[in-house]
């Protein structure tokens, strides 16, 4: 739904983002925390493009409770001055919908369905990485660290 991320209006799965580290991240436009991670994730991305890291896609999957185009745009639009410029512009957010939503994705490791702050982290491969659980209180710093951490997994090291 982000005007200006690649591929805009289209309806597609991960696999367009093979050959990158893919952070996926369960939000949505009315929820504070979520658009603080957002930004969080904007930032990082930033940051490992400025060391050259050119191989990391942010994705948002805005819950389908936030089909508004306010909510919407609060989703890709940045909140903390600071934390990311004006406008995640290449940040790429979905619309949740009945059938493709926060539960369409699970935990290999613990079959816990996605939920409201999650964020999925895959490998350029496809694998799946690390899944940072979402609480009610979100602790930033501690996500930071743990995408960040995620995102410097080499493929090779992966089971």
């Amino acid at each position: 739904v982000n005007p200006s991320s690649p591929n805009f209006g289209e309806t597609y799965s991960l696999d367009k983002f093979k050959g990158k580290y893919v952070a996926v991240l369960m939000g949505a436009g009315w929820c504070a925390s979520c658009l603080s991670q957002s930004d969080y994730m904007e930032k990082i991305r930033k940051d490992f493009a400025d060391q050259g890291r050119n191989d990391i896609a942010m994705v948002t999957i805005n819950d389908k409770s936030a089909a508004s185009p306010s909510n919407q745009k609060s989703m890709y639009s940045c909140k903390t001055k600071g934390k990311c410029s004006d406008a995640n512009d290449g940040f790429t957010t979905y619309q949740g919908t009945a059938q493709y939503n926060w539960h369409s994705f699970t935990d290999p490791k613990t079959g816990a369905k996605g939920k409201k702050n999650d964020c999925f982290i895959y490998a350029p491969d496809g694998r799946f990485i690390f899944k940072h659980v979402g609480k009610g209180t979100v602790q930033l710093g501690q996500f930071d660290t743990e995408v960040r951490n995620a995102l410097n997994t080499k493929v090779e090291d992966l089971p």
